[in-house]
């Protein structure tokens, strides 16, 4: 391996695939290997389907896509970031992060997602020219549990990541109760807090690094977990107490 060789991490998902998250983990990465020695490629797309990332997508027995001219897209527009921010370099490992499957849990998808999943992998193999590419994936929350293929989608994210020998899976469950991205506080979100996305990107980093070396020894600092998870925990707000003020409302929205 040549010293100048980098490592590569793919992150990709749906909305909670987030910019807190991918900074997070790009930081804890840089902190590991070095900065110059790690490339970082993050695109995040809210309420898309596993579907849109692989091109051969198709739906369960008895059920119809919906929108076959959609499959692939957005792998296709993820391949050109990744390609474009790989140019002229070289390349030691390659790891795909995934955050998704709230959408295709929704849609009762589950059945056909670990094949579809696999098959995203070798798009990349293939169009990225390598013959192993390591993968972690984050099992949705357990806010998903009502929709269709809630619970059997949570059992194939973790299977992934525990049935290959490339491929780890994080925890989400205790990162949803907080302050929400809206500003509102949740004790159960599909979404997570700042501070979720946050840990999230750590966990996530962890496993990736490990899939990298498993004897690597990790300065648990970089890997401590900071966040709000209990309302009990907040002891005081600059704003409580404080008068409302503001423009008088027009009357047709009183």
């Amino acid at each position: 391996m040549s010293q100048e060789a980098k490592h590569l991490f793919i992150l990709s998902g749906q909305s909670n695939m987030t910019r807190t998250l991918s900074e997070s983990f790009e930081q804890c990465v840089q902190n590991v290997f070095g900065k110059e020695k790690v490339i970082v490629v993050m695109t995040g797309h809210p309420g898309n389907p596993l579907k849109n990332w692989y091109k051969d997508w198709t739906p369960p027995e008895g059920m119809t896509d919906p929108k076959p001219e959609q499959n692939g897209k957005l792998y296709e527009k993820l391949i050109t970031s990744v390609q474009r921010s790989i140019k002229g370099k070289s390349i030691a490992t390659t790891t795909f992060v995934w955050m998704q499957g709230e959408n295709d849990s929704r849609n009762g998808w589950a059945s056909v997602y670990e094949k579809s999943f696999m098959g995203v992998l070798e798009q990349f193999k293939r169009d990225l020219n390598i013959k192993e590419i390591n993968f972690v994936v984050g099992r949705i929350n357990e806010y998903w549990l009502a929709q269709k293929d809630g619970e059997a989608m949570r059992i194939v994210l973790q299977k992934l990541g525990e049935d290959y020998p490339n491929g780890d899976w994080v925890n989400t469950d205790d990162l949803n109760r907080g302050v929400n991205p809206w500003g509102g506080y949740s004790l159960e979100d599909g979404h997570y807090p700042p501070s979720g996305y946050t840990v999230m990107g750590q966990r996530f980093a962890k496993k990736a690094c490990l899939l990298i070396d498993p004897d690597m020894q990790l300065d648990p600092a970089v890997f401590r977990e900071r966040f709000i998870d209990s309302a009990d925990k907040i002891k005081a707000h600059a704003a409580m107490g404080k008068p409302v003020t503001g423009p008088t409302p027009d009357p047709k929205h009183n």
